[in-house]
C-alpha cells in the first residue's frame, strides 16, 4: 500500500510540558504565562467601542503606538499593525495572548486618551 503522509515529528526540547517553547509563542499562546484571568480584553474593548467607531480607534490605537502613516494606510493594514501593535505588547509584557483574544495587563493603556470612554469603571480597570 501507499506510504501516506509522513508524521509529524516533535523536536527534541520544543515539548510544552518540559518548557522548551520560544519565549516568544509562551508569552502568546500560553495564558498561564501571565495575567490572563485579570485585565482587559482587547475583543471586549473593541466590542464597547463598536462597528461604527472601531477603525477611528484602531488608528488612534496605532499613533498612541508610534505608528507613522496611520490616517493613509488601508483599513485593512490598520487592521493588521493593530495585531502586530498587539503581539509587540505581549513580547513587551504588557499583554498575554489567549486564542483570538489579548489580554492586557493593568497600566498598559496608560496614557490611550481615545479608550478611555470604553474602558470599564471599576476599580480593576486599566488606568488611563
Amino acid at each position: 500500500m501507499g506510504q501516506g503522509r509522513p508524521r509529524a515529528r516533535r523536536m527534541k526540547g520544543m515539548d510544552r510540558a518540559a518548557g522548551g517553547w520560544p519565549a516568544l509563542q509562551q508569552g502568546m499562546t500560553d495564558p498561564a504565562s501571565g495575567p490572563s484571568a485579570s485585565g482587559l480584553s482587547w475583543r471586549d474593548l473593541e466590542t464597547r467601542v463598536g462597528l461604527d467607531a472601531l477603525p477611528e480607534f484602531h488608528r488612534a490605537f496605532l499613533e498612541w503606538s508610534g505608528a507613522e502613516g496611520v490616517a493613509e494606510m488601508p483599513l485593512r493594514r490598520v487592521g493588521q499593525r493593530v495585531e502586530a501593535e498587539l503581539n509587540r505588547m505581549v513580547k513587551d509584557g504588557r499583554a498575554v495572548r489567549e486564542g483570538e483574544d489579548w489580554r492586557l495587563i493593568p497600566g498598559a493603556l496608560e496614557g490611550f486618551e481615545a479608550a478611555a470612554p470604553y474602558l470599564p469603571q471599576e476599580p480593576s480597570s486599566l488606568p488611563v
